[in-house]
């Protein structure tokens, strides 16, 4: 039983240390330039880039227009045909992260706020803080849960002895 929960534990310890299996979520930028250049920028909340993800652009309509993959500084440029309305941008990367977002060609562009497209101007990107209250909640969990069942095979055990005993 020990050689169980000890195997469990390192596990565990191995995911502790692989950096890959704490996803975080993706985001994108998009901004239309004057030339209506679309540029599409993707990356996760810590500034990392994400290079080589998957693209799609949907038209209005729903249909795809375009697919392809971000180059190695996480962006991606196209020019949309000039069919006005609101079009949308998915981007899958590894390990099940993808992002969405919609954005506007024609004339209801023009409606964004100037203080707006200074926000896709400037790549401020903010890192997210390490989630300590829910790795603590899921390591307790998993402990209290282990410890549940060390207990219930432990009492099965003293049973048997109790019973071969006597």
């Amino acid at each position: 039983m020990m050689k169980k929960f000890f195997l469990c534990f390192i596990l565990f310890l191995s995911l502790w240390i692989i950096p890959e299996a704490f996803g975080h979520k993706m985001l994108i930028d998009i901004l239309v330039e004057k030339d209506k250049t679309v540029r599409v920028d993707a990356f996760f909340p810590d500034g990392t880039k994400v290079k080589g993800a998957k693209i799609e652009v949907f038209k209005p309509n729903g249909e795809l227009f375009i697919k392809d993959k971000t180059d190695d500084e996480g962006g991606f440029s196209f020019k949309p045909k000039d069919i006005p309305g609101k079009w949308k941008v998915v981007v899958t990367g590894t390990m099940g992260h993808r992002a969405e977002k919609e954005f506007m060609v024609g004339a209801e562009s023009s409606k964004i706020k100037r203080e707006e497209k200074k926000v896709y101007n400037v790549a401020v990107v903010k890192k997210e803080a390490f989630p300590f209250v829910p790795l603590l909640a899921g390591l307790g969990f998993i402990f209290g849960l282990l410890s549940f069942i060390m207990v219930l095979k432990i009492n099965a055990k003293m049973k048997k002895l109790d019973a071969s005993r006597g």
